[in-house]
């Protein structure tokens, strides 16, 4: 019995979904900007939740620690909005990018990192 947590596998087709039709229409400006950064720490932790609970931990009911999420959030901003753009001229800094990784980081928190409630067979 496999596990599935719908909160975590939507953020994936949104994602390629949006980068596809972008190619074909001009998509809203903020969504074009921020989309992105919110998705990048579920994404992210949601895959390293994954490897820990089939791989490392071997316990499907393993979940990160609240400040997991947080001490990511930090570190994603202090290197994407922080170090990057010293760096390099091609990266912006933009304090509305860290909000949007803290809104990914909450999303996390609240709706992937979370014990298994139901089965699904795959």
């Amino acid at each position: 019995m496999k596990h599935i947590n719908f909160f975590f596998f939507i953020l994936l087709p949104i994602a390629i979904g949006f980068h596809s039709l972008a190619y074909f229409i001009h998509i809203n400006d903020f969504l074009h900007a921020y989309l992105d950064d919110t998705l990048f720490i579920p994404i992210l932790m949601g895959i390293s939740l994954w490897i820990q609970r089939r791989w490392i931990v071997k316990n499907q009911y393993f979940t990160f620690k609240w400040y997991y999420a947080c001490w990511v959030w930090m570190y994603s901003f202090i290197v994407f909005e922080l170090i990057f753009p010293q760096l390099n001229s091609a990266f912006t800094r933009d304090i509305w990018d860290g909000l949007a990784y803290a809104v990914g980081a909450i999303y996390f928190q609240f709706f992937i990192n979370k014990a298994p409630s139901f089965k699904a067979t795959l």
